[in-house]
């Protein structure tokens, strides 16, 4: 039995070397070494607040609405003055407009950083 021991130690060995050892790990992988696409921009539209994340501070927020004067509110101020020439401007008719929201354009807002998100026109194509 001595003798059959002898033969299989003195032969090669069945199993692979092993590795080298190496003076470092390898650094850790994290995916892509490729930069991510952007985010496409959000088309915030509508009179009201939109909960949206905000492209510029990336937090979850709820928008801020402000109305500013627009085309639909100059174009009715002048028609008044025009068509209604004696009441329009004598009476100060013309400034209706100014005083109604419908009329004017609605800007959407970030509240953390006050970033323009979006831009609804009161008259669009």
């Amino acid at each position: 039995m001595n003798k059959q021991q002898n033969d299989y130690s003195a032969g090669p060995s069945p199993y692979p070397a092993a590795p080298p050892s190496y003076a470092a790990a390898p650094p850790p992988y994290f995916g892509s070494s490729y930069p991510a696409p952007p985010l496409p921009t959000p088309f915030i539209r509508g009179d009201y607040p939109v909960q949206c994340v905000c492209t510029n501070c990336k937090q979850h927020i709820v928008t801020r609405v402000e109305t500013k004067n627009g085309l639909v509110t100059w174009g009715s101020c002048g028609a008044i003055c025009l068509f209604g020439a004696p009441v329009g401007c004598f009476l100060g008719c013309c400034l209706i407009p100014f005083c109604i929201d419908a009329l004017k354009d609605k800007v959407h807002f970030c509240p953390n950083c006050s970033c323009v998100l979006g831009e609804q026109k009161a008259f669009s194509m």
